[in-house]
């Protein structure tokens, strides 16, 4: 019975589901989640447009550029399409022109949509108006730059694994910081792609400039975050001069976002482009310094972690400055230049699957229960969908069937044969699964189950505890605990177990205490949103429960490594921690009815002496 207790703690599904954060870790969770759809759909827009195949698009057919020593918004006409609106216009190469707005050079327009242009020819000027012709689909797949389209979805790598990570979060702050940072690392233009016309683009283009200068503020945020966990708490000033920087990005992605929006020229800086640059690669400089900083303090375990962590910032922020040079060498960045293809390649593609495989390989970031449901779920349901579908065929060819009502009902009979074989098929399918992927999983869950069904035999209190603080920093990979059952005075009183992690006596109306009475379940103290008690420093607070009675309870201190306990593991221990409180309550009372059969024995005796001494007299 109880190891089917344990068992089933592997299964509960529905409470790794739910967000562990507080409130403002879920509010930047769903944020975030936002903000990574609007990258997603930007990257995917522009890699329509690359392709041709936005409906409703229209073209100018010229091209137009800032050229230096032009300003106050004149561009240069750098090419002329034949039998284009321009050329019908009277638009030729090299002539100068100012949009009205002026920025109406950057938005993608639709076909038969009016833009207003003043051109100036050799200081002969006249006001035209171009209408957008619809722009040509994609009729072949030859017509479709394969290249071009490849270089802009990849950019959706880092988004997508972002909003996965952020998906899973559980509100961890470090979790959430790498998450955000991967979805707007993932954004491939931050002027807006969408078709969304004069009054629309300014508000799009505005979240472009956000998103562009929170991008090294955000890899900055996180590896200090990252490194807290290996050397502590950092100073408040490292914190200050973050948002000091912060500030500074701020400002230097203002003046290029000006600049472009404007076609216009700054004092010292001009369009602000290199300055911008150099501003923001700082960040993953100063990104790199505070990872190698935390992984030389790690411990030897966590460093081989913490090193691909590493690797991947580092690949990141070598990828940015490189991009850097180039522009500050006056050189293009475009899809078809070696080597930004290959600067697109490591910042875009091999660093953020670092990323992923540092979390789900080698746990830096626990969310490797996420991705084991995920998984057993998906399987299951191509297995299933994959079975009615070949069932459906093997009868629609081989059987003759007449009439829509037997159809109908043969549909529904292969739904119900599907979905009453659903148990059997995830039980196979999650046996599978955590044998190839996360066979240490359960061998950590067989070693406490075991453990749990052999403590029903012991037969002192003191070995009772020792070993299930043995069993405890097993299962947690050496994370210690401290036994707490009641004392004389109404209090619980640390009987054995590590004194550090909280106090020696705790006053039963502790808000903690309350929520573990009220609740009966395990307490995650990181996550749960609840006020920490002075001079706790537990992560988990697990209650012994018989019946309604909290018997006693047990305070887990965090992981050695600095991640967070998964939802099964908590229940796991929840379980194993209930059971061991019921042991000991069982060698209590039969203490207690040991101890009366003696005082009986004895009560019995000090009757009898007397009556044998007056016979004696």
């Amino acid at each position: 019975m109880t190891a089917s207790r344990i068992e089933a703690a592997h299964e509960s599904e529905a409470a790794a589901a739910a967000p562990r954060g507080g409130r403002r870790g879920r509010l930047w969770q769903v944020l975030a989640l936002l903000l990574a759809l609007y990258v997603i759909e930007q990257d995917v827009e522009a890699a329509l447009w690359q392709a041709r195949l936005v409906p409703g698009a229209g073209q100018l057919g010229a091209a137009a550029v800032n050229t230096p020593e032009f300003g106050d918004g004149v561009l240069t006409v750098s090419a002329v399409e034949a039998q284009g609106p321009a050329e019908r216009a009277g638009v030729l190469k090299g002539d100068r022109i100012r949009f009205t707005p002026t920025f109406d050079y950057l938005r993608h327009l639709r076909g038969g949509e009016r833009v207003r242009v003043r051109l100036d020819r050799d200081g002969a000027r006249r006001d035209l108006v171009l209408t957008a012709a619809p722009r040509p689909m994609a009729r072949r797949l030859a017509d479709v730059d394969l290249f071009g389209v490849a270089y802009i979805l990849s950019d959706t790598i880092p988004a997508l694994i972002g909003a996965f990570i952020l998906w899973r979060s559980r509100g961890q702050a470090t979790v959430l910081l790498l998450g955000t940072a991967l979805v707007t690392f993932g954004l491939a233009h931050f002027t807006p792609q969408m078709l969304v016309g004069r009054l629309g683009f300014l508000p799009f283009y505005l979240l472009g400039l956000v998103n562009f200068s929170s991008i090294s503020v955000l890899f900055t945020a996180f590896s200090m975050r990252f490194a807290e966990q290996a050397v502590g708490r950092l100073s408040p000033a490292h914190w200050r001069a973050l948002g000091g920087y912060g500030l500074l990005c701020a400002a230097a992605t203002a003046s290029l976002g000006y600049c472009l929006l404007t076609v216009s020229r700054l004092p010292l800086v001009g369009n602000a482009a290199l300055e911008s640059s150099l501003v923001n690669g700082a960040g993953f400089l100063v990104s790199i310094g505070y990872m190698a900083f935390g992984w030389r303090r790690a411990q030897r375990e966590a460093q081989r972690r913490h090193a691909l962590m590493l690797l991947a910032t580092s690949l990141v922020g070598l990828a940015q400055l490189t991009i850097i040079l180039i522009v500050g060498l006056g050189g293009s960045i475009s899809g078809r230049e070696p080597l930004t293809l290959v600067v697109e390649l490591v910042a875009g593609v091999v660093a953020p699957l670092l990323f992923a495989y540092a979390i789900l390989r080698h746990r830096v970031f626990d969310l490797g229960f996420a991705i084991n449901r995920t998984l057993i779920y998906a399987l299951v349901s191509a297995i299933l969908l994959v079975t009615f579908a070949l069932l459906e065929w093997a009868i629609a060819h081989f059987v003759r069937i007449e009439g829509r009502e037997k159809n109908a009902l043969l549909d529904a009979g292969l739904a119900l044969l599907v979905s009453l074989t659903f148990h059997r098929v995830f039980a196979v399918v999650e046996h599978v699964v955590e044998t190839l992927f996360y066979r240490r999983w359960r061998a950590e869950a067989a070693a406490l189950r075991r453990f749990v069904a052999e403590a029903e035999f012991m037969l002192k209190p003191d070995a009772l505890m020792a070993a299930s603080l043995r069993a405890l920093a097993r299962f947690t990979e050496g994370a210690a605990a401290a036994i707490y059952l009641p004392g004389a005075a109404g209090d619980y009183v640390r009987v054995t177990g590590c004194p550090g992690i909280a106090p020696d006596r705790l006053d039963p109306d502790l808000p903690a205490l309350v929520t573990l009475r009220a609740t009966h379940a395990a307490l995650d103290l990181d996550h749960s949103g609840s006020p920490r008690s002075e001079g706790w420093t537990a992560a988990l607070a697990l209650p012994m429960i018989n019946r309604t009675q909290l018997t006693g309870l047990v305070l887990v201190a965090p992981k050695p490594a600095g991640y967070a306990y998964r939802p099964d593991e908590i229940d796991a221990l929840a379980l194993a921690v209930t059971q061991v409180g019921l042991n000991l309550h069982s060698l209590k009372l039969e203490a207690l009815e040991r101890r009366v059969v003696e005082l009986e024995r004895r009560g019995q005796t000090g009757l009898r002496r007397p009556a044998r001494l007056r016979t004696a007299s």
